[in-house]
């Protein structure tokens, strides 16, 4: 699991400033302590909600539909009824990310 935290560091290496703070659910809120995990999780909207951005990780979704569906949502205009059924599959694979 350490290995997520190292490739989230990578890949973000230079795209924000060192004042940045990352909060990965997973080692944020110790799963080994029921109490603090329980008090955190209450906490969560919160701490969204004053969030400049929300980096969220969908390891389970193959990277092509990613690159489809900000294709899409760059062309900011009607998609066609073929491009709209060609991100079905996509769609989907967000929708149903584990």
């Amino acid at each position: 699991m350490t290995s997520t935290i190292k490739a989230l560091l990578k890949s973000s290496k230079g795209a924000f400033s060192p004042q940045v703070e990352f909060w990965h659910d997973y080692f944020s809120v110790p799963q080994w302590n029921e109490r603090i995990q329980q008090s955190l999780l209450l906490d969560l909207p919160s701490i969204y909600h004053t969030a400049d951005e929300i980096l969220v990780q969908m390891s389970d979704i193959p990277q092509l539909h990613i690159v489809q569906i900000l294709a899409a949502s760059s062309l900011r205009m009607q998609l066609s009824l073929d491009h709209s059924l060609q991100l079905i599959t996509p769609l989907r694979a967000l929708c149903t990310s584990q």
